[in-house]
Formats: structure tokens, C-alpha cells, sequence
């Protein structure tokens, strides 16, 4: 899966129409974050909330996954959204 088709699934993601637990957000920013930017490159900083801290740990635990990996664990999942009733 290319880097463009990527872009599509952050586009189409923004764009579904259900509700998501926090569980599921926090994985779709991790994956997102791997994917676009590789292994977390920032220290632990103050959090406004647990979820903002939440997705910081999540997004650390991919730590070595490589980023074509991450891209389409994305769209695979984005795709599996779509396919429920969270349609865009």
C-alpha cells in the first residue's frame, strides 16, 4: 500500500460518521503517528488530558514498527470502519 493510499484513509477517516470508544481512537492516532512520522521523537511533556496521554503511550509502544507496517495497519483498520456503519 503506497504512502498516497494512506493519505486517503486519514481523509476518509475524517469523515466517518460514528461514534468511536477512546480505546479505538487512541490506536488510530498511534498507527497514524508510526506511519507518518516513525518512532516517537519527543519526551513525555505535561498533558492537558488522559487521553492526549493516552495516545502519547500508545504511539511509544510502536516504538520499531516500521512505518510501511503502521501505514497498513491504518488503512486496514479505517477500511474495517467503513465497512461497519461508519460510513463518511
Amino acid at each position: 500500500m503506497s504512502k498516497a493510499d494512506f493519505h486517503k484513509a486519514k481523509d476518509v477517516f475524517k469523515h466517518l460518521k460514528c461514534p468511536l470508544t477512546n480505546e479505538l481512537k487512541v490506536t488510530v492516532y498511534a498507527l497514524y503517528k508510526q506511519g507518518e512520522l516513525g518512532d516517537v521523537n519527543l519526551d513525555r511533556k505535561d498533558f492537558k488530558d488522559l487521553l492526549d496521554e493516552l495516545k502519547f503511550e500508545k504511539w511509544r509502544e510502536l516504538k520499531g514498527t516500521p512505518q510501511s507496517e503502521a501505514r497498513e495497519k491504518y488503512i486496514n483498520l479505517v477500511e474495517e470502519l467503513k465497512l461497519k456503519d461508519c460510513k463518511p
